[in-house]
């Protein structure tokens, strides 16, 4: 079960994702200038980053990031039709001749 405030930043997560494709980010964005208008977002929504924290800059970076981890996991699990979440990594060695035994 995950703790309150790992909701809480996997909602801000799942928010920033589907902002961020709103804004037509690429998932592989690595511009911080780009990327800085989303973590300043993370750093208003508070998202259990206390004001006193003296990395606060970088824990909101770090949640950015997340998101756009979070949207290529997705867009991979899209594009393998939805068998990433159903089908377990050793299941599928033998499609790639990794040979799991």
């Amino acid at each position: 079960m995950l703790a309150p405030d790992e909701i809480g930043i996997n909602a801000e997560v799942e928010r920033l994702a589907n902002l961020m494709l709103h804004d037509g980010i690429p998932a592989d964005e690595q511009d911080h200038g780009k990327l800085e208008p989303y973590a300043r977002q993370v750093r208003l929504d508070a998202c259990n980053i206390s004001e006193s924290d003296e990395n606060r800059d970088e824990k909101a970076m770090n949640v950015v990031y997340e998101a756009l981890l979070y949207r290529k996991m997705k867009a991979s699990d899209e594009g393998s039709g939805g068998r990433g979440r159903d089908t377990s990594i050793l299941d599928q060695g033998s499609e790639f001749g990794a040979g799991f035994s």
